[in-house]
């Protein structure tokens, strides 16, 4: 992009912009009194440019729908919800839309039609026949109540009492009890072997380091930049994740996964005097930079690869890339953490996940303290005696 100079001697940025129309739009913007200025505020003005423009096409193409369609009512929903809520639950939610809610009802049915309890019990018999778990089916008639909810609300339907009657044909199922999750890990020892199977240069060493010494999620390791590495106070801040489960082919960085999931993680010496080592041979200087690896993150298949490659060479037991996370929590109970101290770590986003997934690991380190309190008895005892 290159500013061109009016007569006037301001400056002026013209570009052909591509939106999410996958069309491109002339954007104008005038008035800037230095060239720099114009350049350093492109990046800006192409971001509003297009978030502007894809308000004016959502608006435009709201108006193209006929107001009582099932589709109108749908789509007003949707744009509503997408200002709300975060991109990576807006494409989820796309995605509903799209697979189970067109796939069964007619877009261009007027809602009366539609809302009525004949019409939305074969829909729920449908969705229910699908090859999907049951607390997806729920979440799925969650939108679809929400929807008919908001059509009640606008008056887009004339007969109220038979959509209101849609609510009770829509009530959740009763979902399969959960599973107890799959807590597998390695011990101290076993990662000792996994480990040194690479290279100290090796980059990908690094990468298993930093998963096993941080607790940290795939996502949010692989959504790690070096502007979030702070030398001075040996930490490493979490703030985004690279997001690979929004069905677009590639991962996207988008906010982490819960509330709780922003945090600042401190480093252990030993393994932040190993990263200073990565750092110092690797950073060019660019702190936008992925630490896993350069302009561009890595995708997890890359490390899962790397994952099973090196158990085979090591010989140590199979376990997933996950459960080096779990390995970090194991890590943590053995040498004394609280529950409280490994959910703020890790960043659950309540105690009970953390104590429902690792709460059978505490009466272990339960057992070891009652034996530490046998050892206690036996001195005093001791001093007992000699009394």
């Amino acid at each position: 992009m290159k500013p061109i100079q009016e007569k006037n001697g301001s400056w002026t940025i013209k570009e052909r912009v591509k939106c999410n129309d996958g069309l491109y739009h002339a954007m104008t913007i005038r008035g800037y009194s230095r060239k720099r200025d114009a350049i350093d505020d492109y990046e800006n003005q192409v971001e509003k440019f297009i978030s502007k423009w894809d308000t004016k096409n959502a608006i435009t193409r709201a108006k193209t729908i006929k107001d009582n369609t099932f589709e109108s009512v749908v789509e007003e929903f949707y744009e509503s919800y997408k200002l709300k809520n975060k991109l990576s639950s807006s494409i989820k939610l796309r995605g509903v839309i799209d697979n189970r809610l067109y796939k069964k009802i007619d877009k261009d049915t007027i809602t009366d039609e539609v809302f009525n309890e004949e019409v939305i019990r074969n829909w729920k018999n449908w969705l229910m026949s699908l090859d999907i778990t049951k607390k997806s089916v729920n979440i799925t008639m969650g939108v679809m109540r929400k929807v008919i909810d908001r059509t009640i609300r606008r008056n887009k339907v004339v007969n109220k009492d038979n959509a209101n009657a849609c609510y009770l044909v829509l009530e959740n199922i009763k979902e399969d009890e959960k599973k107890e999750k799959n807590v597998d890990f390695w011990t101290p020892q076993e990662y000792t072997r996994f480990i040194n199977s690479f290279d100290y240069d090796d980059k990908f060493r690094v990468v298993f380091e930093m998963y096993y010494h941080t607790g940290l999620r795939c996502s949010e390791l692989l959504g790690l930049q070096w502007k979030h590495f702070d030398i001075e106070n040996m930490t490493i801040k979490v703030e985004q994740q690279l997001n690979n489960k929004l069905g677009l082919g590639k991962g996207v960085i988008t906010s982490p996964k819960t509330k709780n999931a922003y945090r600042i993680i401190k480093l252990n010496k030993k393994f932040y005097d190993y990263l200073m080592y990565y750092y110092k041979n690797t950073f060019n200087g660019n702190a936008e930079d992925f630490i896993f690896f350069g302009s561009k993150p890595t995708a997890p298949t890359t490390i899962r690869d790397h994952l099973d490659k090196h158990i085979k060479i090591s010989g140590v037991k199979p376990i997933r890339l996950h459960d080096l996370r779990h390995s970090h929590a194991s890590l943590l109970i053995n040498l004394g953490a609280d529950p409280k101290m490994i959910m703020e770590r890790l960043g659950h986003a309540s105690y009970e996940e953390t104590m429902s997934t690792y709460g059978h690991l505490f009466p272990q380190k339960e057992n070891a303290i009652l034996q530490l309190l046998d050892q206690v008895d036996k001195t005093e005892d001791c001093v007992l005696s000699i009394r």
